[in-house]
């Protein structure tokens, strides 16, 4: 089983060939025209994997062609040995050695590693993986909560990024040279471990500012009641139904529409709802199900609510979504 120190020194050793840096560039500008079509970075490489990591390459021009781009995930960057600059639209910020940045999908960035002797890695979560392994996880801390409910649940979209500086008592280290290790050897039960130690380091980085914003016990129990109701919602909405719901956490009804009214902006169902058009447009980008199959796999056993329901809400039908999709994943990225 290779040691972190090991791979980085491999990873360093391939980045400065000539060769590799030539990749890098050609791929660099592939990238560049596919964004300026589509705004967002291609994401085929999550039809296998939930979380992926990769060491970001130094090569000499990345400078000349800033361009700003989005994932269909979350980002955490993390500055391995060295510095970085993650450029933003209207302003940047270099990271040292220790820091990390969590990026969520809303934001458009673009990182560079400053030399060829930094190491940054970064480590890329789908939303279905926030939501399953860490979103009751980090319900305690109110600035975690609402990084991750403004975009899972689209309230204000506007926690775009959260800078994680250096903190040596709450040191992510140890376990991000967890994550990667596990990631490259690739053995027997490693999806469970990458879990696993990432669920400490942003356990970590949440205890960090725990401590320097020193929030109130009665804001914790609520923010945790309100993170409950949401995460069972995002993993139960095929069939979730108000009354169902309201019984699960004991409210009434009432009581409990109120709640997630003034919590999210939005009505339970519109959450249903949104939840459920979400995993449709999924479906359509990366499935071959027929649009019935895909209406029934959400939670409308009749197809005809769920068109009219997609249509309202992205303005073409289903189908027509699919085919827009196919074309733009057509174009290769390598």
């Amino acid at each position: 089983m290779k040691t972190i120190e090991q791979m980085v020194a491999s990873f360093q050793k391939l980045f400065s060939s000539k060769e590799a840096m030539e990749h890098f560039d050609k791929r660099q500008k592939k990238a560049v025209d596919y964004i300026k079509k589509h705004e967002v970075a291609p994401n085929n490489q999550w039809k296998e994997k939930e979380i992926k990591v990769f060491p970001h390459p130094y090569y000499p021009h990345q400078k000349d062609y800033i361009y700003f781009h989005r994932h269909h995930c979350f980002e955490l960057v993390y500055v391995y040995q060295g510095t970085a600059t993650n450029y933003f639209a209207n302003s940047k910020l270099v990271l040292n050695k220790g820091d990390a940045l969590l990026l969520n999908p809303n934001i458009g960035h673009h990182l560079c590693v400053n030399s060829i002797d930094d190491v940054v890695f970064n480590i890329q979560i789908t939303k279905e993986a926030f939501d399953q392994s860490f979103l009751q996880l980090l319900s305690d801390n109110k600035l975690f909560s609402d990084f991750f409910m403004d975009y899972l649940y689209q309230i204000n979209q506007l926690n775009d990024f959260m800078y994680c500086p250096y903190d040596p008592e709450n040191d992510i280290a140890i376990p991000i040279k967890g994550v990667v290790e596990e990631f490259f050897n690739d053995q027997i039960g490693h999806e469970t471990m990458i879990k696993f130690y990432l669920a400490i380091a942003f356990r970590k980085i949440a205890r960090s500012y725990f401590t320097k914003m020193e929030l109130q016990q009665s804001s914790q129990e609520h923010q945790k009641k309100i993170f409950s109701i949401l995460s069972y919602l995002n993993q139960h909405y095929h069939t979730a139904t108000l009354p169902e719901v309201a019984e699960q956490f004991h409210y009434s009804e009432k009581y409990l529409s109120r709640l997630i009214k003034k919590a999210t902006g939005k009505t339970f169902n519109e959450i249903i709802i949104t939840n459920k058009l979400n995993e449709a447009q999924e479906l359509l980008s990366n499935s071959s199900l027929s649009v019935e199959e895909i209406a029934v796999k959400v939670g409308y056993l009749n197809p005809a609510p769920f068109y009219k329901l997609f249509k309202e809400r992205y303005g073409v039908t289903p189908a027509h979504f699919r085919k827009e999709q196919q074309q733009k994943n057509n174009i290769p990225l390598q």
